[in-house]
This record gives C-alpha cells, sequence and structure tokens, in this order.
C-alpha cells in the first residue's frame, strides 16, 4: 500500500508541475509587435473583426476588474460591448490583462489564424492572409511556442502600476474605479527613443558630447519615471539631487529631522564609474585601473580611451590607412584561401591588426565585430565597381554613344565625322570677303562658315507698349476689379437696389412704414 501511495504522489507532483507555468524567458517580445508581423489588406470586410479576436486571444482580462467596471457601467446605463467595441482606452485603464502561458496562447492564435485567414473580401474576393502574411503567421506560432510573448507567472501586477497625480497619491476615477498605466509594450521605449533622436539629430556629436548628453538625457528620464512610479518622491520641479541633499542636511541641523524623508542622498552611497554610455570593452581588470591613452590622440579619441580603459581607442574601419590596411589584410587572407564566410578568419583578421594598430599611425584598434561589418559594406561596393567596370557595361556604354547618329538623316550621317576623345583647339577663322562671298583658308575648312552680321537698320519701328502683368489689359467681360488698367475706363458696375416702399393703399408714409418688408405690418392695416 505504501508503495502503492508513493506511486500516486508521484503522478500527482508531475501532473502539478505540467500545469504550473514556469519562467522560459524575462526578454519578452511586444505584443503590439506580434499582432502587427500579418500585414492585411486596408480596406478588406474582416479586418475589424481580424483585430479585435486578435487582441481577445493575445490578452486575458483580470476577472475582478473586469466585474468592478461592469458594476459601474450598468449603474451609470452604458453597456460593455459598446465599450469594447467604441471606447476600448476606457477599459484598458481600469481593466488589468495578462498574456497566458505558451502553450494556451498559442492554442488561441491558431484557432483565430485558422478562421480568418480564408474569408474573402465581398469586392475584391481576396483573402485576408496572402502567402506572406502566412508565413509570418506561422514564425509567430512557432516564436510563441519558445515563449517570447507570454508573461512571467503570477506577475500581473508587476506588469501594472497606479497612475500618479501630481502630488505622488493614487489616481482614481469620478466612479472610485482606480486607474492603471501598462508597462509592457512600446510607447516606454519609443518615447525615450524619440526624446534620444531630437537630442542627437540637429548635430554630428562626437564621443565626449555624445556620452555627456546621453547621461544627461538618462538621468531626466529616470527622474521623471521616479515621479510617476515611486510614492511620496520629492516634487520640487527641478533635476539636482544634490540640492535635496543639502536642503535635507540644513533640516537636519535646524530641526532635528530631514525635508523629504523617503529621499536617499548620495552620500550612503560609494559612487563608481557608470555602466552606462560609453562602457570598458575589456573587462579584465579592476574598476579603478586607469591606462595612458597613446599619445598624438585628439580630445574625443583620448576620452574614448578613457572611457574604454584602453590606451588605444576601439573604433571602426574610418581613416584612409584603414582602409587600405583592410584591402591587404583581405587579400593575404584570400590568397591564403581562407573563407571569408567563418568567423575564425575574422578573429584571425582582428589579431593582425591589432598588431599593427598603433594610433599614432592613424590605425586603431578593431574588434571582429568591426571588421565583420565593415567587410560586409567593402564587398557589396565592390561588387558595384565590378559590375561598372565589367565588359558588358562598358560595350553598352560605347553603343550607347552612337545612339544619336543612328537618330539622324542619310544625308547629315555621311556629312558628319565620328567623335574623338583627343581635346581639340578652338581658333578664330580667318575670313575674307570678295563681293559679299565668304572665304575660308585652307587649314580652317572644317570650320563653320561665318557671314556678315546685318546692318542695324537706320530707324526701328516704335515697340508696343508692354503693361505690368497686373495692368495687363484685359476684355470687357474679364476686366479685374481690383486692378484696372489705367488706360481704360472701369467697368459697368451692377445697377444699386432701389429702395423697397410699402405698397398699401392710404400709406402716409411708404418709405419709412413697416410695411415695406411685410405688407402686414403696415400702419393702415394695424390701424384698420
Amino acid at each position: 500500500m505504501e508503495q502503492t501511495d508513493t506511486g500516486e504522489d508521484d503522478e500527482r507532483r508531475e501532473k502539478r508541475q505540467k500545469m504550473t507555468p514556469k519562467l522560459i524567458s524575462r526578454v519578452l517580445g511586444d505584443a503590439f509587435h506580434l499582432m502587427d508581423r500579418m500585414k492585411v489588406p486596408m480596406h478588406h470586410d474582416f479586418k475589424a473583426a481580424y483585430f479585435q479576436a486578435l487582441r481577445a486571444a493575445v490578452f486575458i482580462m483580470d476577472a475582478g476588474d473586469v466585474e468592478r467596471v461592469k458594476d459601474v457601467m450598468k449603474s451609470n446605463g452604458r453597456k460593455w460591448s459598446q465599450a469594447m467595441a467604441f471606447n476600448f482606452r476606457y477599459i484598458a485603464e481600469r481593466v488589468r490583462r495578462t498574456i497566458p502561458p505558451p502553450t494556451v496562447l498559442y492554442s488561441r492564435l491558431k484557432f483565430v489564424f485558422d478562421f480568418f485567414q480564408d474569408q474573402k473580401d465581398t469586392k475584391t474576393g481576396s483573402p485576408l492572409f496572402n502567402e506572406k502574411a502566412r508565413k509570418k503567421a506561422d514564425l509567430v506560432l512557432k516564436a510563441v511556442l519558445r515563449g517570447e510573448y507570454s508573461d512571467p507567472p503570477d506577475n500581473i501586477c508587476g506588469l501594472y502600476c497606479r497612475k500618479k497625480d501630481g502630488y505622488g497619491r493614487d489616481k482614481s476615477d469620478r466612479n472610485g474605479l482606480a486607474l492603471f498605466r501598462s508597462l509592457r509594450g512600446t510607447s516606454v521605449l519609443e518615447s525615450l527613443h524619440q526624446k534620444l533622436t531630437k537630442a542627437f539629430g540637429h548635430t554630428m556629436a562626437g564621443a565626449l558630447y555624445s556620452d555627456c548628453l546621453l547621461a544627461l538625457v538618462r538621468h531626466r528620464h529616470n527622474w521623471r519615471a521616479s515621479e510617476r512610479n515611486r510614492p511620496d518622491f520629492p516634487q520640487v520641479r527641478h533635476y539636482e539631487g544634490l540640492l535635496i541633499d543639502a536642503v535635507n542636511e540644513l533640516y537636519d541641523v535646524i530641526f532635528g529631522y530631514p525635508k523629504y524623508h523617503n529621499w536617499d542622498s548620495a552620500d550612503n552611497y560609494m559612487i563608481r564609474l557608470s555602466p552606462f554610455g560609453i562602457v570598458p570593452l575589456d573587462k579584465e581588470g579592476p574598476d579603478s585601473e586607469y591606462i595612458e591613452p597613446v599619445a598624438g590622440l585628439t580630445k574625443s579619441l583620448h576620452y574614448l580611451a578613457i572611457r574604454q580603459r584602453s590606451n588605444i581607442p576601439y573604433t571602426p574601419v574610418k581613416t584612409p590607412e584603414e582602409k587600405k590596411l583592410f584591402n591587404r589584410l583581405v587579400s593575404q587572407l584570400l590568397q591564403e584561401k581562407r573563407s571569408m564566410a567563418a568567423k575564425a578568419t575574422f578573429s584571425i583578421l582582428e589579431e593582425r591588426w591589432n598588431q599593427i594598430a598603433k594610433g599614432s599611425n592613424n590605425i586603431f584598434c578593431k574588434y571582429s565585430q568591426h571588421l565583420t561589418q565593415y567587410y560586409k559594406l567593402w564587398r557589396k561596393t565592390k561588387t558595384r565597381r565590378e559590375a561598372v567596370e565589367s565588359t558588358d557595361a562598358s560595350l553598352v556604354q560605347q553603343a550607347l554613344e552612337h545612339v544619336p547618329k543612328l537618330l539622324r538623316s542619310d544625308k547629315l550621317s555621311k556629312q558628319s565625322k565620328p567623335l574623338t576623345s583627343k581635346p581639340t583647339t578652338i581658333r578664330e577663322p580667318i575670313v575674307t570677303h570678295n563681293n559679299g562671298i565668304c572665304n575660308l583658308s585652307e587649314d580652317q575648312a572644317d570650320v563653320p562658315q561665318v557671314q556678315d552680321p546685318p546692318q542695324a537698320p537706320q530707324q526701328l519701328p516704335p515697340l508696343p507698349i508692354q503693361h505690368p502683368p497686373r495692368y495687363r489689359p484685359y476684355p470687357p467681360h474679364q476686366m479685374p476689379y481690383l486692378y484696372p488698367h489705367p488706360h481704360m475706363a472701369a467697368p459697368p458696375r451692377k445697377p444699386q437696389r432701389r429702395p423697397r416702399n410699402c405698397k398699401a393703399e392710404g400709406c402716409p408714409n411708404p418709405s419709412e412704414c413697416p410695411g415695406r418688408h411685410r405688407r402686414s405690418q403696415c400702419i393702415v392695416n394695424n390701424n384698420t
């Protein structure tokens, strides 16, 4: 009996382990990019229904939040279905959502793809998924099984936080529902990328300026994130942490307690080199080790070498000396019959390169990644140059030079001479006039003949009067009202409308009587 019980316990333990989700990866893909990978036609009939079903398949709503929102909407006379279709942002701010485990997410997405991929549009008759979209859907399903999109288990609260007001307090709507802000998605990352693009897009910055500017942008971004998410964070409207330290020290001396209780002073921590920005590439050696860069470097390269903890900075292939060295080393590798598609080849290239690099000769150290990236560009440029200088391309260019001759008439083509590539000198022709006939010297027979210039007439005819464009004369029916011609009469204006008089019989004052607009208001009719 004991053996049977232990066997049943083992089976239950195995089933429980299979049912409980496991943490596969903490590097997660974005749900928006998951749904956007399958491109569908813009005006397809099933596009809206497909995206609603896809959103419902990816996200599972928290049951407690849904019940609270439904009760509030029911009391206000609103429907859940209408909010899901036309005002989903209202629900997204009040209901937390989670992405299920890989196996569950795979089955839900597979069902949506199988149902919608063959749905045809009524006007065009084309399906919702083309061949490219079907391949993308298969790749998405494979990535889902690898666990690249599922949330970590029991981590729904970690991916959401309460919205804060200006004083760091939790925000709620007028009905008492909590307002949440999602930490998943690309909105948080893309906003920072947009700030970096604006910060660096105005100038071609060097290493020193870029590192300092990146540190400033990073510090302010983290400060604003702390104001939004950390409770009781100081709302001081500036980014100077040292000033807050000074204020806390002054309060502690005068009153015996700091002003900002939840603020941690920078003096309580040991400040080391920042692991952000330009980081050391060589991980060997202690953090306090300082290496003096070689002489002859510019300020930017000197700073880059200090931050990288190397006497010679590591830079991409850029200088003319480095390009010549790259061509020579690659030629040697090709002569040794080494494959340029193997990583070991670029490791050998890195060793040979760094032995020659001294910094003072405008040749700096490289990693294999630098050389691999430049090799792709170098190979692409060389392939294009070979295509331009090939024999077939040169023959086509020579044939195109004779195309204008083939387009001429037979008579002109016989008289024309072939073009030569030698430069020709232009000389002024020697012209003699005999009875009005132009004769050229024998050595200038190929120069076109020059006729005598026509004699200017003694009296020129009067030029027509040219008006400026704005005073150009128009026909009477097209005469502009804004800029009339000064020598023409103004166009006839529309006759003014005669004043309306009262037409009632016996009206004493028809020009001022209110009956001139409506006869029923005439004085005579009112008196009667």
